[in-house]
């Protein structure tokens, strides 16, 4: 699917639809060695340096894996290492490989990267703000939320997935890298699906508002890789082409989904508009449905558009002008050199 080595080892690309179950995916457009359920004979492994230790530590991760638990997983993995039988640097996939084998390697980072969040449901929590309300009083919109009762989960950035503390040391490059292929998929469906109609206006709106929040939470998961990305600022030299491409392609992606953020943002304007007639004028319901429409038309005229809420993802503009600004002063230069010629 990407142009990018998104995977430490380069042979094979670490790749698989999130499903409840990884390890046990149906459909998903993967080799099947790689979603294997043969147990791994560590004492059969190649690497003799391995202490009893470090197999039964292994094993013990690996059972976690072929059972689907990556909650335990986890837990042991992130134990191991704080024991020092696992490395975490950057060298932490490559050694995996060499050890366990390619697929169990692959199939532990995709269930890692499939890993749900532990404070919230799909990236959101209920607002405080407004009670789960969406208004204050009934002519004011909470801003919070934007009127829709529910906020991205600050403790996973919104994007329903564990965060990155969570992810171990030298697995997080390849881990957000399958990231963000499968938000790339699923993002490719939400932008095909055309959008969300009803009978009713108000019906229509919240339709629209859930397509919103879908939208949003993918665009989330791009701009956390792009998050991860820039904390390897003292990366190894041969890991940095790695990293630029991963920065690269999530904000590729995420510019192209963007305009669908926008467009839903539109239609959820137009039928908040409608549902306007659909009260008594001076009612409660009318007014919120006054305030709610004014609110959505400022959004989209802000500058930058959705300055200030949770739609405006700051990260990802950031990135993608310093991208726009390298291509800008690359191509000058080639322009510069031709002339010259």
């Amino acid at each position: 699917m990407s142009r990018m080595e998104l995977a430490s080892c380069s042979s094979e690309s670490l790749v698989c639809e999130d499903a409840p179950n990884p390890c046990k995916a149906r459909g998903a457009q993967v080799n099947r060695q790689l979603i294997s359920s043969d147990p791994v004979n560590i004492e059969d492994s190649s690497n003799d340096s391995l202490t009893e230790e470090q197999k039964k530590a292994l094993e013990s991760v690996l059972e976690a894996l072929r059972s689907g638990d990556r909650d335990k997983v986890l837990r042991l993995f992130l134990k191991d290492q704080a024991r020092n039988l696992f490395p975490e640097n950057e060298h932490t996939l490559k050694w995996l490989v060499g050890t366990i084998g390619k697929a169990a390697a692959t199939r532990l980072v995709v269930a890692l990267a499939t890993l749900p969040c532990f404070n919230c449901k799909s990236g959101l929590l209920e607002c405080d703000n407004c009670n789960d309300g969406g208004r204050l009083e009934n002519e004011f919109v909470c801003e919070s939320c934007l009127g829709l009762g529910r906020i991205p989960c600050d403790f996973c950035g919104g994007t329903g997935l564990a965060s990155v503390d969570f992810i171990p040391l030298g697995l997080r490059l390849a881990v957000f890298a399958v990231r963000i292929q499968n938000a790339e998929k699923r993002l490719l469906r939400l932008i095909q699906l055309p959008m969300p109609s009803a009978q009713s206006a108000v019906r229509a709106f919240h339709k629209r508002a859930d397509l919103l929040f879908a939208l949003n939470r993918e665009i989330s998961v791009l701009e956390t890789a792009v998050g991860v990305t820039r904390d390897y600022v003292n990366a190894p030299r041969n890991l940095k082409g790695r990293i630029t491409r991963i920065a690269n392609e999530a904000v590729r992606i995420a510019r192209k989904s963007e305009k669908r953020l926008t467009a839903t943002v539109k239609a959820m304007l137009g039928a908040s508009s409608l549902s306007i007639d659909s009260y008594p004028k001076g009612s409660n319901a009318h007014k919120l449905a006054v305030a709610r429409t004014n609110f959505l038309g400022a959004l989209l005229d802000s500058d930058p558009q959705f300055k200030g809420t949770y739609l405006e993802h700051k990260l990802l503009n950031e990135t993608a002008e310093k991208l726009f600004s390298k291509k800008t002063r690359k191509a000058k230069k080639i322009e510069e050199k031709r002339y010259r010629n």
